[in-house]
C-alpha cells in the first residue's frame, strides 16, 4: 500500500509498506507496482538512494537535453 506525500515544487513522496523482501529489490517492486496502476503519465521517473543524493540541479533537464531515443538510463 502507497501512502502518498506532496512536497513542494511539484514533487510527490510515496511511502510504501515494507515486505519480506531485501530494500533493494523491494524498492524496485514497489515503483513497478505504482507505474502500473496509476492513470497518471510521467515523463521521467527517478529513483535515488535519497540519503546520500544532494541534487544541485532539475534532473529532468539534463534528461531533456541527453536522453533522445533511450527509454532507460542507469549510473
Amino acid at each position: 500500500m502507497l501512502n502518498i506525500t506532496k512536497i513542494e515544487n511539484g514533487f510527490e513522496l510515496y511511502r510504501y509498506e515494507k515486505t519480506h523482501r531485501h530494500i533493494v529489490i523491494d524498492r524496485f517492486v514497489a515503483m513497478w507496482d505504482f507505474l502500473n496502476t496509476t492513470n497518471q503519465q510521467y515523463r521521467y521517473v527517478i529513483s535515488t538512494d535519497i540519503k546520500d543524493v544532494v541534487l544541485q540541479y532539475n534532473p529532468s533537464d539534463w534528461l531533456d537535453k541527453n536522453m533522445n531515443d533511450k527509454k532507460l538510463l542507469v549510473s
